[in-house]
């Protein structure tokens, strides 16, 4: 699956050190937001909502987050699939 750049921008503010000072999954969205254009933002929209449509397994969804450029993992895809609607949900 092609990742678009948008994804990869947003993704790339999820640095290893991101929850020294924002203690919510929430706070670091809220952080990487900014980073992106309005236009941006839908495209990311329209990335996720594909994304969580059901018909990508958890390796699948690994497989694109370990190519999104995010520096944090979430080695549960329970928490993986929370984390990209929590997303979704503060990019509307």
């Amino acid at each position: 699956m092609l990742l678009p750049p948008a994804f990869k921008k947003l993704c790339s503010q999820f640095h290893a050190d991101i929850g020294d000072d924002r203690a919510s999954l929430e706070e670091w969205i809220d952080f990487a937001k900014p980073w992106l254009s309005e236009n941006e933002k839908l495209i990311v929209i329209r990335f996720l909502d594909e994304l969580l449509d059901g018909s990508h397994d958890g390796a699948e969804l690994q497989q694109i987050w370990f190519a999104s450029s995010a520096d944090v993992y979430f080695p549960e895809e329970k928490d993986l699939r929370h984390f990209l609607g929590l997303m979704r949900e503060r990019l509307h």
